[in-house]
């Protein structure tokens, strides 16, 4: 019962490690298909993927936009 025990408590801690982890997203600001700059940030929300920060308007004949992974 005791190994039961240990074993339980050995996942319970991996998990917890595991699902603290910072995750950092690269971005690269672009312009017209041109990469502009790059940045590398903490994910301010443990719950949205990186990918969900990508963004792109396009006006007139300018397409700006920003990519995350």
């Amino acid at each position: 019962m005791k190994k039961v025990f240990c074993v339980l408590a050995a996942v319970a801690l991996v998990a917890v490690f595991a699902t603290s982890c910072n995750k950092n997203c690269t971005c690269e600001t672009y312009v017209n298909g041109k990469v502009v700059s790059t940045t590398t940030t903490e994910n301010p929300d443990k719950n949205k993927k990186c990918s969900d920060y990508t963004t792109a308007i396009t006006i007139g004949d300018v397409t700006e936009g920003v990519v995350c992974k």
